[in-house]
């Protein structure tokens, strides 16, 4: 009798398996904290304080995917339950030079056709 009651206790907690883990940012290997993570079977969740993830999930494989504001989103195949790493990346913005002037319109230093002398940003 005992070990039927048991069975009928832990027999919810036998249907799914607990997928867990952490996200970082891949450069400095901090956690980030609110990344949504969005599993395909339809699980969703958020990253607590420090980084860490837990999803309930059914069946497998899976995909999860991970995005977070100001860093790439992530994609990533789960084939079973236990505990994954995901690194997000910033992505690199390229910024070109910009000259202003005292003319009227914006110009790349390299098309400058008067001398000039270019201040680092600690100076300013």
């Amino acid at each position: 009798m005992k070990h039927h009651l048991l069975l009928i206790l832990l027999l919810p907690f036998m249907a799914f398996s607990q997928l867990t883990g952490k996200v970082i940012q891949q450069d400095t290997k901090e956690p980030i904290v609110g990344a949504k993570i969005v599993a395909s079977s339809g699980e969703r969740t958020l990253t607590d304080i420090d980084g860490n993830f837990t999803l309930n999930i059914v069946t497998y494989p899976i995909t999860l995917v991970t995005s977070m504001t100001s860093f790439l989103s992530d994609t990533l195949e789960v084939k079973k339950s236990g505990e994954y790493v995901i690194s997000l990346e910033v992505p690199v913005k390229v910024i070109s030079t910009v000259v202003v002037s005292a003319g009227r319109r914006q110009q790349k230093v390299e098309e400058v056709p008067i001398s000039m002398e270019i201040i680092k940003p600690t100076l300013i």
